[in-house]
């Protein structure tokens, strides 16, 4: 019998906000590391593997969260699955792709920034949230923008310390908007008289 819709969404929330804030924190502290030439290349690295190994997990979450809904809402499974398949092959880029991981990281933050800005507008307009709940939706996502239009302005003088730093610093902010919401939808389902709107990554 497939899970129920609201508390597979409740979970994937939780998960992937609790990782992603995690690896921004991860990468923040490598940040602070390099003092040095040689913690330089040990932050780089550990960043790279830490960065590959979280899309590789979220991935995985997601594909669990396709798999939960047992084929009867497809356009459930079709949704977690394509981003399944979107931190899959973000994760692989990373870990063997080119060797300017660091710059493929700031780019897919400056992409992710401005798309999860774009639905973050759309979703705080849905019936479904309170007033403060909107509010916040909507500042969480000029501040995604406004983040990834800096980074964006920045990033021809950026070198791999300042982008940790941005990078870290953004994901942080992704990970407290996905936890923020998973509270708000933890919040709805205890007050069944409204409906979750479809959640925001």
């Amino acid at each position: 019998m497939p899970a129920d819709k609201s508390e597979i969404r409740l979970d994937v929330l939780l998960v992937n906000g609790t990782l992603t804030l995690i690896l921004g924190l991860a990468l923040l502290y490598l940040q602070g590391m390099m003092t040095n030439f040689l913690f330089d290349i040990i932050a780089i690295v550990s960043a790279i593997v830490l960065s590959a190994a979280a899309f590789i997990m979220i991935a995985i979450v997601d594909f669990c969260a396709a798999i939960s809904f047992g084929g009867k809402r497809l356009r459930d499974v079709a949704f977690y699955s394509l981003l399944g398949v979107a931190f899959a092959v973000c994760g692989a880029v990373v870990a063997f792709g080119p060797p300017e991981a660091i710059q493929i990281l700031l780019v897919l933050t400056i992409v992710h920034g401005f798309a999860s800005g774009a639905l973050g507008f759309a979703a705080a307009r849905k019936p479904a949230f309170s007033r403060f709940e909107r509010i916040a939706l909507y500042s969480f996502a000029t501040a995604s923008i406004a983040v990834s239009a800096t980074i964006a302005a920045l990033a021809e003088n950026l070198d791999d310390r300042s982008s940790l730093g941005w990078i870290g610093a953004y994901l942080c902010l992704v990970g407290v908007k996905l936890l923020f919401l998973a509270g708000a939808f933890g919040y709805q389902r205890s007050h069944p008289a409204k409906l979750p709107s479809p959640a925001v990554n």
